[in-house]
């Protein structure tokens, strides 16, 4: 007994990501209204589970199949077992250029390309015939991606659990969102939304491009670097309610949302849609009547000319001169960078 379609669609495995998958996806779910079923061998589970929405997914186990119309991604393997009016095979990608050999199986009786350089480089491969047929693409109207930033030890005190909590609360709403953590705490909250970035000096370009800045720690925090340099450059805040906090400016629903240390009760939707636009001052500062107003010397430092000799005996690529320096290469420098170089035991000064 035969199962009867009008048009069946094989791919012999359905990887993870892949071009021939999206072809699949956008095809059934563009046509959807088609009389379509999709039969595979080997499948990942979420492109299985994809294709589910709109058309019939089979899993081939030996079935006989009938429909009018037969279409073969890559492999045929499975074609004596499908009668059909008509074979069509599609070619995905440049079998010269990948150096792959094609057999065609005496049923396929129509070839199609997805580009007309694979359809003309098909043909003066293989002598074959290839007809040009554009993958479909049907998307929905994106949702804006809410990017958040943290620069933090993800410790229990800085707030890690609060962290889990929240992505577990916007991946509840569906909210597509990028959360870039800044810490040497790789992998220690296992989210694959989180893009974990090695600890830099200055952060300033990554907060000033976020939606906002997330610092959820407990009670007792004496100030709060991140929080103050996100508000004076325009990003708002997710904070958890430090008297600190507070004191250096953040106004629930101004300048970013306060959230209780339960992370309960919490608008996840407003967080999302909300575009807050503030002016903040930071606090006024009392150094300059604590420090000695001396005149500076470190411009005369700056200026002054030493020789330094590498005496690293691998040499080392200098990222200021942009270049090689070999051992016992002799440079002029600075004495600031001079000394930092000698410091690393790179170099030694000649005065």
């Amino acid at each position: 007994m035969s199962l009867n379609f009008d048009n069946i669609i094989y791919i012999h495995n359905f990887n993870v990501i892949g071009g021939t998958e999206s072809f699949c996806y956008y095809l059934c779910r563009k046509y959807k209204d088609f009389d379509i079923a999709v039969v595979y061998k080997n499948g990942d589970e979420k492109q299985v589970n994809r294709l589910k929405q709109y058309v019939r997914v089979i899993k081939y186990n030996g079935q006989n199949f009938k429909c009018k119309k037969a279409f073969f991604n890559y492999l045929t393997d499975i074609i004596d077992n499908i009668q059909a009016d008509e074979y069509i095979q599609i070619i995905h990608t440049d079998y010269q250029k990948q150096g792959l050999i094609y057999s065609k199986h005496p049923k396929i009786n129509r070839i199609l390309g997805v580009t007309q350089i694979i359809c003309d480089s098909f043909k003066d491969y293989t002598g074959y015939n290839c007809e040009l047929a554009y993958n479909p693409i049907e998307l929905d109207k994106p949702k804006k991606v809410l990017h958040l930033i943290s620069a933090t030890r993800l410790t229990k005190e800085k707030g890690r659990d609060r962290m889990i909590q929240l992505g577990k609360l916007l991946n509840e709403a569906k909210i597509p969102y990028l959360w870039t953590v800044f810490t040497n705490d790789y992998k220690n909250i296992n989210n694959p939304n989180i893009v974990y970035m090695s600890p830099r000096l200055d952060i300033s370009d990554y907060i000033a491009d976020s939606d906002y800045l997330v610092q959820l720690s407990d009670e007792g925090e004496g100030y709060g670097y991140t929080i103050a340099e996100a508000l004076i450059l325009g990003t708002p805040v997710i904070v958890t309610p430090n008297q600190a906090f507070i004191e250096i400016g953040v106004k629930n629903n101004e300048n970013g949302f306060i959230v209780n240390f339960g992370m309960d009760n919490i608008d996840i939707q407003k967080i999302y849609k909300s575009a807050l636009k503030f002016n903040y001052e930071p606090m006024k500062d009392i150094y300059d009547k604590i420090l000695i107003n001396g005149k500076s010397k470190y411009q005369e430092d700056k200026n002054r000319i030493v020789e330094a000799e590498c005496i690293y005996q691998k040499g080392y690529f200098d990222l200021d001169l942009n270049k090689h320096i070999d051992y016992g290469e002799k440079f002029k420098t600075n004495i600031i960078r001079g000394q930092e170089l000698k410091e690393k035991g790179l170099v030694k000064i000649n005065e």
